[in-house]
């Protein structure tokens, strides 16, 4: 709730905006900092935007039906390719199944934290030097802002790679199921 705050307390205090060249340089490595993490958080949401949610569903799906396959499967060949060769295919599983719900509140997340760095850097340059407690506040948004792109990484980033690796493990799991299919234990 508190973070919901700040950007109307921001907006009053940063009227007068001064310039960068007049700030102490331990302001300066701040706004450094912030610029850092607002150029990070742009870019995850460049990325956030070829997560299709839709896709990860129909990915998801598909993958459920070869995972229910091998988990069952009589055939040793079949359990030693699950277990060994797609050893990351409960994971995946995982992954995916967690990031759809998560997906629409990450993108909140980054983009108020976007603007709460706008907010900051305004504060810093309408401020003659940073207190001790302002220091703190920031310290505590970035971390909170630091954990928004943890969830990033997990919850979308590594989704997508996935994604672009699924043409070529659905052809080699279409082509350990046709097997098993076509050869079945005596």
């Amino acid at each position: 709730m508190h973070r919901l705050l700040l950007p109307i307390v921001l907006m009053i205090s940063a009227c007068s905006s001064k310039s960068i060249d007049s700030l102490p340089e331990e302001d300066l490595q701040v706004i450094y900092y912030l610029d850092t993490l607002e150029a990070q958080i742009a870019e995850a949401k460049k990325i956030a935007r070829q997560y299709n949610p839709e896709r990860m569903k129909t990915i998801l799906a598909e993958l459920e039906v070869y995972y229910q396959h091998f988990k069952t499967s009589p055939r040793q060949y079949s359990r030693e390719f699950f277990i060994y060769d797609l050893s990351g295919l409960e994971d995946t599983r995982r992954t995916l199944t967690k990031s759809l719900p998560e997906y629409q509140k990450i993108i909140h997340e980054l983009d108020f934290n976007e603007k709460q760095i706008k907010a900051l850097k305004n504060m810093i340059r309408s401020a003659d030097s940073l207190n001790d407690t302002l220091r703190m506040y920031i310290d505590h948004e970035s971390i909170a802002m630091q954990e928004t792109m943890t969830k990033f990484y997990k919850r979308i980033r590594n989704p997508l790679n996935y994604k672009d690796k699924w043409p070529e493990l659905k052809r080699r799991l279409d082509s350990a199921m046709q097997y098993d299919l076509q050869n079945p234990l005596p």
